[in-house]
């Protein structure tokens, strides 16, 4: 029994191999281009990092979002390669940047792409699909008008000098809450990301509530894929108020994801919460 779990071990680990992955992005450069004021597309990059076990050969690989064939280069153990629009407007910008290739065609969207890194059997690797909002974006409040501001979306990777750079390199990089904005002005092309971490805060994905448009009799379901990146317990509360014209303090209710209390599953990621009844409101 212990030789067939060790033999189990070693077989995972060797199936696992190489895991290149996007790791860093540039898709808005600054607005510098002396001849218009504009961005210049050919200083957007991508970078590459494989996080897997021995070195990977991407002779034959693709890059879409743009149309890219990755020559016969490698990327060691733990290592970097940075992808280039232009080779010349790369190295202008980052002459101390050696491990980078280049010559894309097409362009980056500024508002946001799906970029996939397909091996030589047209086999998808990895995919990210960024944005200029949302998850990949912060809040902040917006313009004055007549002493309301509401709030927009803010972020410094849309043309403000900034990349995008995954948070941690061994959690899921399709989530943009594991993405955030580089600490160093042009990002860290071809080596360690500038707000790397070891642990990130749980992600919270797929929210969503029902009824969506309650009225003061009905209970309201709230539901929300929870998962941790170290695998830890995760406890996750909703905070909840009545929209009155003199706002009440929050209330907390503890979601619960043990298939009872509204859950529907146990130990499915998926947590519920069962809000009560807006009673100061029924007749």
């Amino acid at each position: 029994m212990i030789k067939r779990a060790a033999f189990a071990l070693f077989l995972g680990l060797s199936q696992l191999g190489a895991v290149p992955v996007i790791s860093e992005i540039m898709f808005h450069p600054p607005h510098r281009d002396p001849r218009t004021g504009g961005e210049s597309p050919l200083e957007e990059w991508i970078e590459i990092h494989n996080r897997g076990f021995g070195s990977v050969n991407l002779a034959g690989w693709t890059l879409e979002g743009v149309d890219f064939i990755f020559p016969n280069v490698g990327i060691p153990e733990g290592g970097f390669l940075v992808v280039a629009a232009n080779e010349a407007a790369f190295r202008a910008q980052y002459p101390g940047v050696l491990n980078m290739i280049g010559g894309w065609n097409g362009r980056l969207s500024n508002r946001g792409e799906s970029l996939r890194l397909l091996n030589h059997t047209g086999a998808e690797i990895d995919r990210v699909d960024y944005a200029d909002g949302g998850d990949w974006a912060r809040r902040r409040p917006g313009s004055d008008d007549r002493g309301h501001t509401g709030w927009i979306w803010d972020n410094p990777a849309d043309g403000g000098g900034r990349t995008l750079e995954v948070l941690n390199l061994h959690s899921p990089n399709d989530l943009g809450q594991n993405w955030d904005f580089s600490a160093m002005e042009g990002g860290t092309p071809g080596a360690p990301n500038s707000v790397r971490q070891v642990n990130v805060a749980p992600f919270i994905e797929d929210v969503s509530h029902h009824p969506s448009v309650p009225s003061p009799r009905d209970l309201v379901l709230v539901r929300a894929r929870l998962s941790d990146d170290l695998s830890s317990p995760i406890r996750g509360v909703v905070h909840h108020r009545t929209s009155s014209l003199e706002p009440t303090a929050f209330t907390t209710t503890v979601m619960r994801d043990d298939g009872t209390g509204g859950d529907e599953v146990a130990g499915d990621d998926i947590y519920t919460a069962v809000l009560p009844h807006n009673r100061r409101e029924l007749p």
